[in-house]
C-alpha cells in the first residue's frame, strides 16, 4: 500500500505591521540625521567666512608691517598704513593702502582687494571707533581699534546664527564661538492680575433673638 506524502510549503515574509514599525523607525533616524547634517552645514559655512576674514585681516597687517606699496612706488608717495573695510551698505570688504598724498585713481587710496564678496545668504557688520574700517600702521606696526577693539560679526540671513572676528588694540585676530539661534518656545501665560480670594463673609445683620415664651401664673389654668 502506498503512502500519501504530504508537503507543506513554509511561506515567510513581513506583515504590513511590521513593515510600518521599520518605515517609522527609517523616518525618525533620517529626520534625526538631516536636523544635525543641517546644523553642521551651517556651522562649516560660518566657519570658512570667519577664517576669510581673519586671513584678510592678517593680509592687512602684514602690507603695513612690510612697508610694501602697491603699484608705483612714485605713486603712493609715502606709506602710512593699509586698511581693512567693510563697505557700507554692501556685504563686502576691501583692503587698501593710505598715502600721503593720496593720488587720483582710488578715493583712499589704493585698493588691494576690492570689493571681496562674501557667500549669498550672509550679512556683515563692523563695529569699532573707526567706524566700519581697521587700520595697521608701517611706523611701529600699531593699529587704531582703540581700547574696545574692532570687531565684525558675521549673520547668516534667515537663521540669526552668528560668529565673531575679533581685533584688539594689540593686533590680535581671534574667532569667537558660533552662536546658534535657539527656536523660540511659548512660555505659559503669565495672568494680567492676581486672583482675587474671597474673605470671610461679613453678616448684613445681627441674628435674630429667639423671643422666651410667656410665663403663666400656676392658678391661670381653669381646670
Amino acid at each position: 500500500m502506498m503512502r500519501k506524502k504530504n508537503y507543506h510549503i513554509i511561506s515567510s515574509g513581513f506583515t504590513i505591521v511590521e513593515l510600518l514599525v521599520v518605515i517609522t523607525v527609517m523616518a525618525l533616524l533620517f529626520s534625526i540625521g538631516y536636523g544635525r547634517f543641517r546644523d553642521f552645514s551651517r556651522r562649516q559655512a560660518l566657519t570658512a567666512v570667519a577664517r576669510q576674514i581673519e586671513g584678510d585681516i592678517r593680509l592687512t597687517q602684514e602690507l603695513a608691517l612690510s612697508g610694501k606699496k602697491p603699484g608705483e612706488s612714485d605713486e603712493c608717495g609715502t606709506l602710512d598704513a593699509y586698511e581693512f573695510s567693510v563697505n557700507e551698505g554692501t556685504d563686502t570688504y576691501s583692503i587698501y593702502a593710505v598715502c600721503d598724498p593720496s593720488w587720483t585713481g582710488a578715493e583712499d587710496g589704493e585698493f588691494y582687494k576690492k570689493g571681496v564678496v562674501i557667500p549669498a545668504g550672509m550679512s556683515l557688520e563692523a563695529t569699532g571707533s573707526n567706524n566700519k574700517k581697521v587700520g595697521f600702521y608701517t611706523v611701529g606696526g600699531g593699529n587704531d581699534a582703540g581700547g574696545g577693539g574692532y570687531s565684525i560679526e558675521i549673520t547668516q540671513d534667515g537663521i540669526g546664527n552668528k560668529i565673531t572676528v575679533f581685533v584688539t588694540s594689540g593686533g590680535n585676530v581671534n574667532i569667537g564661538n558660533i552662536i546658534m539661534e535657539e527656536p523660540s518656545t511659548p512660555g505659559p501665560a503669565t495672568p494680567t492680575s492676581e486672583p482675587s480670594t474671597p474673605g470671610p463673609a461679613t453678616p448684613t445683620s445681627e441674628p435674630a433673638t429667639p423671643t422666651p415664651e410667656p410665663e403663666w401664673p400656676p392658678d391661670w389654668w381653669p381646670w
